[in-house]
């Protein structure tokens, strides 16, 4: 019994002796991504087609779905660098400084969109490093300004004002990381003004400081879908905080005169969709139907609450403003690669690209065996195979004549065989076990007169050929 089941368990484990599975092969290479330390590109490109795609950029991020604003991607496939000030407030930095990001966690991003990587693989895991900053700005409370109309903000819109920190001619080189000393500047003012519900003829104002948060993040990828898991401060970059591309007053006031018409003219007091967006950032009000735009009111914004929102805002369209062209996931791979060392300042060259090591992990499907139901199906067919082999060594060293092989057979119709009659249709196997106490021999049954030798299956008793029991009696 113990054999006859072994047969199935073998059979089974041949079955399930392959499994799916995957293999996985390691690669190491070096991806690019657009500097924040870039140019503008409005120093080199047309203004009218340079606008266009400036202001669609932003408008579009502006309007995107509120709970995009908290994914790790932005909509066009690049990945988000998140605000490491709350990040710090929680206390869960570790001790070499990084903090860890939870996407799924209501993250704050410093900005709507993200930066543009290239030489990602759609069919690879990778793991690398950016090194990238961003604005922060430290606003204070609002204040009601009630000036006269030709000092007031421009009716429609708001008005946005940058302290350079640098005159127009200064070379901007020299705010670039690597140096060895920095001339010691102060934080940037930065002014922020919109038209008020309370009153027609006051705006609301708010004064800011604006300062760089350099941060190293730890970006992994699912083929091309990335998010930023961990992030610090940056190690490498030690400049003073005052230190930004807006350092001139020529780049801070471009800056700011672009951003001020990114939503076209605003006529009748209309507030535009950037005041909307500081107001609630959802933006449910705006677009709700039957909505008649007018003035947002941002008179009861705390002043926590409206610099997350200003930097947030002020980070995205800066972030459009750097290159446009290539925001939207089109990055070049092979855009030859700007260091500090290098960098001259050239207006005619206005981006910069980061060089980092990722580490690309792919997988393949494969077949692998199962070691539980290998060494299953090993034992059974080795005891199998060992009964076979025993059986037939047996078989072979055997001498006796194989006469025996089904003897119930022998009993059946047999005139010297001394039984019950019937039963002729009884199996073997049935006859057998009835017949199991019958004593049995084989001999000579011939008689007296024959000279040949007769030889039957008979009951022990019967007399032989002389009629003497037990003489005659043969043996093999």
């Amino acid at each position: 019994m113990i054999l006859w089941g072994l047969s199935p368990i073998g059979g089974q484990a041949s079955l399930r002796l392959l499994l799916q599975g995957t293999s996985n092969t390691t690669d190491f290479r070096n991806i690019t991504y657009l500097s924040t330390d870039s140019i503008s590109a409005s120093n080199a490109d047309p203004a009218a087609e340079y606008e266009f795609l400036l202001n669609s950029l932003y408008s579009a991020a502006l309007f995107e779905r509120y709970e995009e604003q908290s994914a790790s991607m932005d909509i066009w496939g690049n990945v988000k660098i998140p605000a490491i000030e709350p990040l710090i407030a929680s206390g869960q930095q570790d001790v070499e400084g990084w903090l860890s990001v939870d996407a799924n966690n209501n993250t704050s991003y410093s900005s709507l969109v993200g930066i543009p990587v290239s030489g990602l693989d759609q069919n690879a895991n990778s793991t690398f490093s950016i090194e990238s900053y961003y604005l922060v700005l430290d606003c204070s409370a609002f204040h009601v300004l009630d000036q006269g109309p030709e000092t007031r903000v421009p009716e429609g819109g708001f008005i946005v004002e940058i302290e350079g920190i640098l005159p127009s001619n200064e070379d901007s080189s020299t705010l670039y990381a690597g140096a060895d000393s920095y001339p010691t500047l102060k934080l940037p003012k930065v002014g922020f003004g919109s038209g008020s519900t309370i009153d027609g003829n006051k705006d609301l104002v708010a004064n800011c400081t604006m300062s760089r948060s350099s941060v190293e993040s730890n970006v992994i990828c699912n083929g091309m879908s990335c998010s930023v898991v961990r992030v610090r401060k940056s190690r490498y970059d030690s400049r003073p905080l005052a230190y930004t591309s807006l350092a001139t007053q020529s780049q801070a006031d471009l800056f700011a005169s672009k951003w001020m018409k990114s939503a076209g003219s605003l006529t009748g007091g209309q507030s535009s969709p950037t005041e909307f967006f500081i107001q609630d950032p959802t933006l449910k009000h705006l677009m709700a139907p039957g909505h008649l735009q007018g003035n947002a009111d941002l008179a009861g914004i705390q002043p926590q609450e409206f610099s997350q929102v200003f930097s947030l805002l002020f980070n995205t369209y800066w972030q459009c403003w750097l290159m446009p062209y290539w925001q939207t996931g089109n990055l070049p791979s092979n855009i030859t690669q700007f260091n500090e060392e290098s960098f001259q300042g050239n207006f005619a060259v206005p981006m910069v690209v980061n060089s980092t090591g990722a580490n690309f992990t792919f997988s393949a499907e494969v077949y692998v065996c199962d070691k539980y139901w290998a060494s299953t199906l090993i034992v059974v067919s080795s005891i199998l195979v060992c009964c076979t082999l025993g059986g037939a060594l047996l078989d072979y060293r055997t001498s006796s004549p194989k006469i025996f092989g089904y003897v119930s057979s022998l009993t059946r119709d047999n005139p010297y065989f001394d039984q019950p009659t019937g039963g002729s249709t009884l199996d073997g196997l049935k006859r057998s076990r009835i017949l199991r106490d019958v004593k049995v021999r084989i001999q000579d049954v011939a008689g007296d007169e024959e000279e040949a030798v007769h030889i039957a299956f008979t009951t022990v008793g019967r007399p032989n050929r002389r009629g003497v029991p037990g003489i005659g009696l043969y043996q093999g």
